[in-house]
């Protein structure tokens, strides 16, 4: 399957080495020029156990390739991936900033097939899959698939994560996207890890549910910390009796 991954951060770079390495014929856009000549001369911008090693031989397998082009890139692919950064605004609200997600649909409508499927990977607020849908129709005059397929990315595992992920989420509007979808995730799920299929305003609050109990998890247990130490208790031995109960593992 040719697909195109729109971004080089820590995100695209992982997830479109990947797909690489699963057979998948991948080209990763970056509008920084400079950042694309690196790449191609084989230096990579983050550090992750094993992706240097993954990338230079998918490279050398003509399976991944870089481009600052759309033009290039994006045409003929089934699947291209959004996977640019969301950085809180300047304006004091924490919100999310999507410029980067709206400028990359805009970029790449008039290079789309007609049976592509947009995929948006970045971390968004819950309706922006909505509005990448309707950016696409107004660019390109058409209905556009758009699915959500948040990531689940930890630093210094990414790897094992997107290939040996706990499970895959995707949000769609019809169930015929999923389909090619799971297509593309099936090699990274025959450990029977569920693919889950859901709607996209769905899928765009599990990632952040799943960030917000992640970040109650820590939060709790360093104030359970504080509590032990006052009571001389040992944190280490509360952790062991508490995990064992499946309910909270």
């Amino acid at each position: 399957m040719k697909i195109a991954v729109v971004g080089t951060g820590y995100v695209g770079l992982v997830t479109g080495t990947c797909f690489a390495d699963s057979g998948a014929d991948v080209t990763c856009i970056d509008i920084d020029e400079k950042k694309v000549e690196r790449l191609r001369r084989g230096e990579i911008p983050i550090y992750e156990p094993g992706l240097e090693e993954l990338i230079e031989r998918n490279v050398k397998a003509g399976r991944l390739k870089f481009s600052t082009n759309y033009a290039e890139a994006v045409p003929g692919a089934r699947c291209v991936f959004i996977c640019v950064g969301t950085p809180t605004r300047n304006d004091g609200s924490g919100a999310a900033d999507t410029q980067f997600v709206e400028a990359a649909a805009k970029s790449m409508a008039p290079h789309l097939s007609d049976d592509v499927v947009v995929v948006v990977k970045s971390t968004v607020p819950v309706g922006t899959n909505h509005r990448v849908e309707s950016i696409l129709r107004q660019e390109t005059g058409r209905a556009v698939d758009v699915a959500s397929n948040p990531e689940f990315l930890k630093e210094g595992a990414a790897i094992d994560d997107f290939t040996k992920p706990d499970r895959v989420v995707v949000g769609v509007a019809r169930n015929e996207v999923a389909k090619v979808l799971q297509e593309l995730y099936s090699p990274f799920l025959r450990n029977g890890k569920p693919f889950l299929v859901m709607g996209r305003e769905s899928a765009e609050a599990t990632k952040y549910v799943a960030n917000c109990l992640l970040a109650t998890k820590i939060s709790f247990i360093n104030e359970m910390a504080n509590l032990c130490e006052r009571a001389g208790a040992d944190l280490n031995d509360v952790r062991r009796g508490i995990g064992h109960d499946q309910r909270i593992g």
